[in-house]
């Protein structure tokens, strides 16, 4: 095994950790060929985030808060929360978090986007904050693997934050049958 420089270990000042090896999955057996890693794929954490918004802002805002206007308005608006989810997890997840996960610069994305993320937080809820949160906390999970970087931490805890409030927002509505602010 050979040893890093200082200057190799060190990226913009920020502390570069050795590659970790992969964890070993549930399995009981040695073989090199089944170890994987344990965290998500960015795909499948937005597939997930796109999914559940989908399935909450057609169901929540036909059925709860606007008590069931008629099959023509539920379906205008299950469709419009689904290109809705899809355009946003598509711009979030296939151009934001692909392209920081392949780049070096993880850690300084993941801080801009969980900005953003909390900035989002002013309108309540709407699609982009569950999306937001997951791609923020897919993108602070894949900083910590990378940096010993605090920003790293930041990240993670914002991201959880985000979608804390996403929950915070449905729940309210759920049990008020109302939206948290009236427009």
């Amino acid at each position: 095994m050979t040893t890093a420089t200082a200057e190799q270990r060190s990226v913009a000042g920020v502390e570069v950790l050795p590659e970790r090896p992969p964890v070993m999955s549930h399995t009981l057996s040695a073989d090199p060929s089944t170890v994987v890693s344990r965290s998500p794929s960015a795909r499948s954490v937005g597939l997930a985030a796109v999914t559940v918004t989908v399935v909450t802002r057609a169901l929540l805002g036909n059925l709860v808060v606007n008590e069931w206007p008629g099959w023509q308005m539920f379906l205008e608006n299950a469709v419009a929360a689904v290109v809705e989810g899809i355009v946003l997890g598509l711009l979030v997840f296939a151009l934001v978090v692909r392209r920081a996960l392949r780049g070096p610069n993880v850690v300084r994305a993941s801080v801009v986007l969980a900005l953003v993320a909390f900035l989002g937080l002013a309108v309540p809820y709407s699609a982009h904050q569950l999306i937001l949160g997951a791609a923020v906390l897919t993108l602070g999970v894949a900083a910590r693997e990378r940096t010993t970087s605090p920003a790293a931490a930041f990240v993670v805890a914002s991201g959880l934050a985000v979608i804390a409030a996403w929950v915070a927002f449905v729940l309210f509505a759920v049990l008020t049958g109302d939206w948290p602010i009236d427009y």
